[in-house]
């Protein structure tokens, strides 16, 4: 700074003295706790910030504001690093003991996992090798063995703003469930999520390279290949932690035509669910998807394979984006019969899928408010959104008025009903910032049937997730929020055969105008048509897929 006598009348820039009146220095940090900046200009999809939650980009608008143009905005560095909702930030994860590898979503090995300086071990996530198929789906897993536990603490040798001390030995975070353990590769695979063949041949291959002493795939550097020792593994989730963003202001230059010493006009300041943006994000963000040959994600997610996934999907009526990469769906119920064959027809429509369900891991009791809760709140910290919610979980219980407790009723009401309001409170604030959301609700043609007397505590909660749907239609069909229904008649599945005899399957089929056996692809067919394009015109609105037994 030039400041003669202590009054500050300009900077000194590159060698070159400038002199300025009322002008202002401004330091602006980085943008990385912002997440809206995030999402719009840096690299890695979903991101979290592990360094001062100041930095929010704050200067950066001001700037823009002054006319000052943007700079490098995709620039930045950070680690890989655990979330968990019991803290506010990430855990920055490094390792102590050598015999690690980090795996994509599939379970595959993406990158040489020691060849970037400490503060760049995301460009892991960037760098794409020609030659290897190398073009890694978040979220990550750092997998490692019994030797690698005990050498030091994951998270130590980076810090963290969180008040915790991770344990020496790594054993408390395992007690927590951060950390996955298991005997074997199939083991491990189970509770990771992934195929147990996949993950198997990736750490053999690892193995065997390390005990040749060279990496062909990756090049990892020979002095750090240690072979895991595959009786005990360990595995924890990871996705990209930025610890600073390195974009900053840029001196607009006036194109032809402006006027002498006037700034040329900046450009308009963009607002994405009522924050202020930076430039142009939907260009950044495609631009990030083909820096270092990255392509958006090709498989779907929660154990269930994808196909290509679809890039800056627009909502309803072709308005409104979902962002990058394949729309993120959130399924209740997806263990069972019904719900399983919704969630691989969403996923062959190339949607990511997770499954909410109390058979899988981790499990979730829908009839807990805290669970539910809990449940979107993984999602949105593993996906980072969810633009479809499907509600195909259902509790069944028996009762007629003259029998009926509120012991019997309530737990049918909390898995069917409140459960999918719960989700609706915790997706629809995403949905309707984004422009666009489908929300479906499997309920069932026993409430038009008419529906037996010993039905009660189901049929009525189905007749109230049909008011529900037509309620939220209503109030969110401007955010472009489509809601409908699903109505399934006597399917084939296990459950139904369990609970119903064998006759009523026949009966019920004689009845229909399709007399076919209806199948749990049926509905799963109806519920892919509902949550994709096709079905923009659609909401408020129950279709039965019963084959003619209730017609409405």
């Amino acid at each position: 700074m030039i400041a003669p006598g202590g009054s500050v009348t300009g900077v000194v820039t590159r060698g070159a003295e400038e002199e300025a009146a009322g002008g202002v220095i401004l330091a602006c940090g980085g943008f990385e706790a912002d997440p809206v900046l995030a999402e719009a200009f840096l690299p890695y999809g979903p991101s979290w910030p592990v360094g001062h939650p100041g930095n929010t980009g704050a200067g950066l608008v001001m700037a823009q504001q002054a006319g000052a143009a943007l700079w490098h905005m995709y620039g930045c560095f950070g680690w890989f690093a655990f979330r968990t909702p019991d803290f506010p930030a990430p855990f920055a994860v490094d390792f102590s003991g050598a015999s690690h590898v980090f795996t994509d979503a599939d379970g595959r090995r993406f990158a040489d996992e020691t060849g970037y300086e400490v503060h760049d071990r995301l460009r892991a996530l960037l760098t794409y090798l020609p030659r290897n198929p190398n073009r890694p789906r978040l979220p990550s897993w750092a997998v490692f063995d019994e030797a690698a536990r005990r050498a030091g603490p994951l998270n130590g040798l980076l810090g963290t703003p969180n008040d915790y001390a991770w344990s020496p030995d790594n054993s408390a975070e395992i007690d927590r469930g951060w950390i996955l353990s298991a005997d074997g590769p199939a083991g491990l695979a189970a509770r990771m999520g992934v195929h147990p063949g996949v993950l198997t041949s990736t750490l053999e291959q690892y193995n065997a390279a390390a005990r040749a002493g060279r990496d062909e795939v990756f090049g990892r550097s020979a002095d750090t290949l240690v072979p895991l020792d595959l009786g005990r593994l360990c595995a924890i989730q990871t996705w990209p932690g930025i610890a600073g963003t390195t974009g900053r202001p840029a001196a607009r230059r006036a194109g032809p035509g402006a006027q002498a010493g006037r700034p040329a006009r900046p450009r308009a300041l963009r607002r994405r669910g009522g924050q202020p943006g930076l430039g142009a994000p939907d260009r950044a963000r495609r631009r990030a998807h083909r820096r270092h040959g990255v392509r958006p994600d090709r498989r779907g997610a929660g154990g269930v394979p994808g196909r290509a996934g679809q890039r800056g999907h627009r909502g309803p009526g072709g308005s409104g984006m979902t962002g990058p990469g394949p729309r993120v769906a959130a399924v209740t119920g997806g263990a069972g019969a019904i719900g399983a064959s919704i969630a691989e027809a969403l996923a062959a429509a190339g949607h990511r899928v997770i499954i909410l369900d109390r058979a899988r891991d981790p499990p979730v009791d829908l009839a807990d408010e805290r669970q539910v809760r809990a449940a979107a709140q993984r999602v949105l910290d593993q996906a980072g959104r969810c633009d479809v919610l499907v509600h195909a979980a259902a509790a069944f219980d028996r009762a007629d008025l003259a029998r009926l407790d509120l012991a019997v009723w309530r737990p049918v009401q909390a898995v069917n009903v409140e459960s999918a309001l719960l989700l609706a409170q915790a997706f629809v604030p995403g949905m309707a910032a984004r422009g666009f959301g489908r929300i479906i609700f499997v309920v069932s043609d026993t409430v038009w049937a008419p529906p037996a007397a010993d039905l009660l505590p189901y049929v009525t909660s189905k007749g109230a997730l049909v008011a529900l749907a037509r309620a939220l239609a209503v109030a969110h069909g401007p955010d472009g929020i489509a809601v409908t229904c699903v109505a399934p008649g006597l399917t084939d599945t296990p459950a139904a055969r369990a609970g119903m005899p064998a006759a009523a399957f026949e009966t019920v089929r004689a009845r229909q105008a399709l007399p076919r056996a209806l199948q749990p692809a049926d509905v799963a067919a109806t519920v892919a048509f509902l949550a994709s394009d096709g079905a923009a015109a659609l909401t408020g609105q129950v279709l039965c897929t019963d084959g003619g037994l209730v017609m409405r």
